[in-house]
């Protein structure tokens, strides 16, 4: 089954106004507006 995530990285920047230019900014920004409470290793992990 195909994924919509593969290949990803190459395509920044991210959201609909380009506004996170990496995939650690969106996992940063995800993670302050949703409180997600992520560590830094953890969010590292998801990148």
């Amino acid at each position: 089954m195909p994924t919509l995530l593969r290949g990803l990285w190459q395509h920044a920047p991210y959201f609909h106004d380009g506004s996170a230019e990496t995939l650690e900014k969106v996992v940063e920004l995800y993670n302050l507006w949703f409180e997600l409470d992520l560590t830094q290793e953890a969010q590292a992990e998801l990148v």
